[in-house]
């Protein structure tokens, strides 16, 4: 796949083919969220897929259902039987690729132990990580992230995206710019694979 073409979609059906937590069962099931992209309006419409479903085609579906300021975006909730497992994500503060940006994403992937694929949303930079956390890894994760913005330096991290998160219990970032409102739908832009 040529890294243009290259989006978090492919790396979410990737996950599902290769991780090894989820090769354990077929009770597996990755979460979606349809909503308004309008400010006074906060409706979303969680939309679960069976590991055994999930592929571009199906991704691709959904979206072409989408009203005119519906976007996506993929939640970190992964339901493996009764438990929670979440994709590691990162909402950060810079518009474009900053040097402290990247140089944050590679040091949380050398923490975490784990690569993490880079994309520019049009207003922010998002990374995905490529392998599970669990529940209480996953809680740690994200204060881990909160930990990262100096205190009296510059802002890379987006605490309240976190904030967020925290009181939701997943992490979401939006895949597609069907509103408009947005610059890009997001665009690979690297990975901290050495």
């Amino acid at each position: 796949m040529e890294n243009q073409n290259r989006s978090p979609i492919n790396d979410i059906v990737m996950l599902a083919k290769y991780d090894p937590i989820l090769s354990v069962t077929d009770n597996v099931y990755f979460h979606f969220s349809k909503y308004n992209d309008m400010p006074d309006r906060d409706c979303r419409e969680v939309i679960k897929i069976h590991k055994k479903n999930l592929t571009i085609i199906e991704i691709e579906k959904i979206i072409s259902t989408l009203k005119e300021n519906e976007e996506l975006s993929v939640l970190s909730l992964i339901k493996i039987n009764d438990f929670n497992y979440h994709i590691p994500m990162v909402d950060f503060l810079a518009k474009k690729r900053t040097k402290k940006s990247i140089e944050l994403a590679y040091e949380i992937a050398s923490f975490w132990n784990m690569t993490f694929n880079i994309f520019d949303s049009g207003r922010s930079i998002h990374a995905y990580g490529t392998r599970l956390l669990s529940q209480p890894q996953w809680l740690k994760f994200m204060g881990y992230l909160l930990l990262q913005n100096e205190k009296s330096g510059e802002k890379v991290v987006d605490v309240r995206w976190i904030g967020h998160r925290l009181i939701s219990g997943f992490a979401s970032l939006r895949i597609t710019n069907n509103s408009g409102k947005h610059k890009a739908a997001p665009k690979y832009i690297g990975s901290t694979t050495k």
